[in-house]
């Protein structure tokens, strides 16, 4: 059975002249269904670059990811009903981006979809959202949502493995200068996409070695984010730092 991959969000915010928790909706006339902005990934692209991205494109909202939700599988029917397809979706809680980040101005420019795909987009309250939901498992997600008391605390942190270096026998200077391959550039540059998703705001190394640098560094460089370094998990300032409700860091492995 051929697999779908698709990504998508359940957009949060606070109105500001009721107080009350809103999410992003999405009209599609082809199936005339409410549901929340999701679509398909592109090849080798990420669930995580893939929900902003389709977001952007169905809605105009620029967002930055604060969780993954959950998933949504189901079987959509193929060719003449003979080959069936399953359509798997992964969700996460998010929040808008103003346009004048950064981290906006870096990210490659969408397509907005047609009025034939998207013809209304709107923010209503968690509980007109119950009520507008077409599916089942879209007002599943959405009392998953309100019982996640957290959504409303955005603290990420998320830690990788460095890209790809130099192998020592092939380099001549000194072990803590070895570079980034090309391989590891490619990604490096992937990751940036990623940290921009999750709109990253503190980058964090815990080694002085080149390429845990060089990992950061396209990243660093489109949003003018200095990478810190801290000696270890048990420095107080690293402590100190991670123990905020709205921080966000990417940290290396060493």
């Amino acid at each position: 059975m051929k697999k779908i991959e698709c990504a998508g969000a359940i957009v949060h915010r606070i109105n500001e002249e009721t107080g009350v928790v809103e999410v992003l909706l999405v009209h599609r006339p082809r199936y005339k269904d409410w549901s929340f902005p999701k679509g398909k990934l592109e090849k080798k692209e990420l669930a995580e670059i893939a929900a902003c991205r389709e977001v952007c494109e169905e809605t105009g909202v620029a967002i930055v990811l604060d969780k993954p939700l959950g998933q949504v599988s189901y079987t959509v029917p193929g060719l003449r009903d003979l080959l069936h397809m399953r359509k798997n979706i992964r969700y996460y809680i998010a929040h808008e981006l103003p346009k004048s980040s950064l981290i906006f101005k870096m990210r490659s420019p969408v397509k907005a979809a047609s009025k034939k795909e998207i013809d209304d987009v709107r923010w209503v309250s968690t509980d007109d959202a119950l009520n507008m939901l077409t599916y089942r498992d879209d007002r599943r997600l959405i009392e998953m949502f309100r019982s996640t008391t957290e959504f409303a605390d955005s603290r990420v942190v998320l830690e990788f493995a460095p890209a790809k270096s130099v192998k020592k026998s092939k380099w001549h200077g000194k072990k803590k200068d070895l570079p980034l391959t090309h391989k590891g550039k490619a990604q490096a540059s992937k990751l940036s996409e990623l940290l921009s998703s999750f709109g990253i705001e503190n980058l964090i190394v815990f080694s002085s070695k080149r390429f845990h640098h060089q990992t950061f560094e396209p990243y660093a460089s489109e949003t003018g984010i200095k990478i810190k370094h801290f000696k270890n998990k048990e420095d107080p300032h690293y402590k100190k730092l991670i123990s905020k409700p709205k921080v966000r860091v990417a940290l290396l492995k060493k």
